[in-house]
């Protein structure tokens, strides 16, 4: 019984930390995911051509519209603590890094300096 026990435990902490793995490198879903038309997505079944660029029209017409904005790092900041006191809504971790990596090609976002000074993506809602 004390066997069982332990395999039901380390089975939880296992799936607890999968699940923490995934939110960090996945991220957490914002609200315009949310709001995204669900019938276009059933009707998606069949990729034909004519949906494929229909598809990619609407990927470029919600894309964010960034920014650039300089700033300072602090000690204690990272590039998503930053990213949040510049944006008003949610960005996509993947999308921010990408973007903070073309504005700062020479520079790795997981090891930003303290003092230094780097450009930030700020988009726009519009």
């Amino acid at each position: 019984m004390k066997l069982l026990k332990k395999l039901v435990l380390i089975i939880i902490v296992l799936l607890f930390i999968r699940s923490i793995i995934h939110d960090i490198t996945v991220g957490t879903a914002t609200k315009s995911q949310f709001q995204e038309n669900p019938a276009a997505e059933m009707n998606n079944k069949e990729d034909t051509p004519a949906n494929a660029s229909t598809d990619r029209e609407i990927d470029q017409e919600n894309e964010p519209e960034y920014r650039p904005v300089t700033h300072t790092v602090k000690p204690g900041e990272t590039v998503l603590s930053i990213s949040e006191n510049l944006n008003e809504e949610p960005v996509e971790i993947r999308t921010l890094l990408d973007d903070f990596q073309t504005l700062n090609p020479e520079v790795n976002p997981n090891e930003i300096q303290i003092g230094e000074t780097y450009f930030f993506p700020k988009y726009s809602n519009e």
